[in-house]
């Protein structure tokens, strides 16, 4: 079985450093730091600038005006129903969207959506 990450924050440091190791660029990894706990007013601050609660944790931008969404989840994490809204959104919109737990299920979703890498991790 390949690794799972207990903390999603794990994950994610992980996958970061997967983005910058195999994307090749012009293609970029952004990640969107809609997780924590905050205040009312700086949630409702956050929405108002255009924070999107739910969406993805992980995009990558691709020549060509293409973009894949990761959702990254520990071994015990669920989707959220803000998380599921924007999902919907992507499907909609007919961007690849993908729920994962392991780095190897990133590297085989890149590979299945034709995005050009400089190596394949192999993990």
């Amino acid at each position: 079985m390949k690794q799972t990450f207990a903390r999603e924050a794990d994950f994610q440091r992980a996958a970061k450093d997967l983005f910058d190791l195999i994307l090749k660029p012009p293609a970029f990894h952004l990640h969107i730091p809609n997780e924590g706990k905050r205040s009312k007013w700086v949630g409702a601050e956050l929405k108002r600038q255009g924070l999107l609660p739910g969406a993805a944790d992980s995009l990558i931008f691709l020549p060509g005006g293409r973009i894949i969404c990761f959702e990254l989840k520990s071994e015990s994490g669920r989707m959220t129903d803000g998380q599921s809204d924007f999902q919907a959104l992507c499907e909609a919109c007919q961007t690849p969207y993908f729920v994962v737990r392991t780095l190897a299920e990133i590297e085989h979703h890149l590979a299945a959506c034709g995005v050009p890498t400089r190596i394949r991790a192999g993990l």
